[in-house]
């Protein structure tokens, strides 16, 4: 393992500094609008442009760092990021913050497409799966560690923003010193959604409301923490334990989805998002630690849905189609993260912090119902003919051709932005027949 990681740990050091500033400033985001009086549903629009930004950062800023070069690139993004984190300190306006977010979203896409890139230049087949893996848990690790910067003493209100400013110049550092070879952008591969959803509509529905379940907790969550009446410090201690539970739990839930059909393993975390949601509101009127205990449980929920999405939808495809589904369903769960924040927060308005996991247990029951009819719409994948669960990060397309499912037949991998029209299907199922 020591002969993987040393090559990539530049890259790996630059994208944990990424992530403790970026897991950072989405909590402090949220925090500082809920303390300057904003409602619920104003932290919502903001935070759905966060992921508004980063969803077409994913479609379009692969074209900046063609035109400039990696190192450029990332210098420029992590250089207009930590620009515009200490622009919010000069005035809590939520409308110049929701540029400002748009425009951090759009940077840290841009910023992940570099990092994989090199990290993807480095993998081999046989070393792919421990490189994914590694990455992971680096970004997942560091977005944990970097809610307790919270904790930091702030009586003027711009440390913090500081603070994250630094992180992100210091990420450019290990990335701009790295001896990695320059890598090239795969071209891009077109995967029509038509095609996606017809060949795996749990797939889709799930990946889709997994970026909803995301989008809503973790950028809902300090309203949440707030409105019940808790500290800065038990906030950043609840959006931890969401992490935390997303690290841990998921990998045995995957490990579990490889022995049984997937279908049914996603039925269980719809219902079990049912579950916890009532666990977490009844867990409000019981105290502190019992809302934490269930934030750990409902983080293991959240952090599985899309990549067990994503395994499940795979079980369906040829190797060759694999990277390609994989960024139409990343876009599909990008696209739910921004609608989660819209979709709940009005409700949080209405009736309170309950309001969010009320909204959550009600989208479990819709997808507990649909996902138990899929189940029976069609046989199962025989067990022989399943794919591995990887854990694999929400970050950027780039990242599932480091995916050793994702592999054609020639060892050439290629990846998704965007989906084509339906009008284009027609011609993309003749291509691949044609192969």
């Amino acid at each position: 393992m020591r002969a993987i990681l040393v090559p990539i740990i530049a890259l790996l050091t630059g994208a944990a500094f990424l992530m403790l500033g970026n897991g950072l400033m989405g909590t402090l985001t949220s925090l500082r609008l809920d303390m300057a009086g904003a409602s619920a549903t104003v932290v919502g629009i903001v935070n759905a442009g966060y992921f508004g930004g980063l969803t077409l950062g994913a479609l379009f800023a692969e074209r900046v760092i063609r035109r400039v070069g990696h190192i450029r690139a990332f210098a420029a993004l992590a250089s207009v990021y930590s620009g515009a984190t200490l622009a919010h300190a000069l005035e809590v306006d939520p409308w110049i913050w929701l540029t400002l977010r748009f425009v951090e979203g759009f940077c840290m896409a841009g910023l992940f497409i570099c990092v994989e890139s090199w990290l993807n230049h480095r993998a081999t087949n046989v070393t792919r799966g421990q490189i994914l893996s590694s990455y992971a848990v680096t970004i997942y690790f560091a977005q944990f560690l970097g809610q307790f910067l919270l904790n930091l003493p702030d009586e003027t209100g711009f440390l913090l923003f500081v603070v994250i400013s630094i992180l992100m110049s210091i990420a450019v550092v290990p990335v701009a010193m790295t001896t990695t070879p320059i890598p090239t952008l795969p071209e891009v591969a077109s995967f029509s959604f038509k095609r996606l959803w017809k060949v795996s509509p749990l797939g889709v529905y799930g990946a889709g409301v997994g970026g909803i379940v995301f989008g809503a907790s973790y950028g809902l969550a300090p309203v949440f923490t707030q409105k019940l009446g808790y500290s800065v410090s038990e906030t950043a201690t609840f959006v931890s334990a969401t992490i935390l539970g997303g690290l841990i739990i998921q990998y045995p839930i995957g490990k579990l989805s490889d022995l049984l059909d997937r279908r049914v393993v996603l039925v269980s975390l719809f219902i079990a998002q049912v579950a916890i949601s009532g666990l977490m509101i009844g867990a409000t009127y019981l105290g502190f630690w019992y809302v934490v205990g269930c934030a750990v449980m409902f983080g293991g929920i959240s952090f599985t849905l899309y990549p067990l999405s994503l395994s499940h939808a795979n079980d369906h495809l040829e190797s060759h189609e694999l990277v390609a589904a994989a960024g139409g369903l990343l876009l599909t769960y990008s696209l739910g993260a921004t609608i989660g924040p819209l979709f709940v927060s009005p409700l949080m308005d209405a009736i309170g912090p309950n309001g969010l996991f009320a909204v959550l247990l009600g989208l479990g029951v819709v997808s507990s119902v649909f996902a138990a009819w899929r189940v029976r719409a069609r046989p199962s994948v025989p067990m022989e003919e399943q794919g591995k669960y990887h854990v694999v990060p929400r970050t950027s397309a780039v990242s599932a051709a480091m995916d050793p499912r994702g592999e054609d037949a020639d060892g050439q991998l290629s990846f998704d932005f965007d989906f084509r029209a339906e009008a284009d299907a027609a011609a993309e199922d003749q291509r691949l027949a044609a192969e």
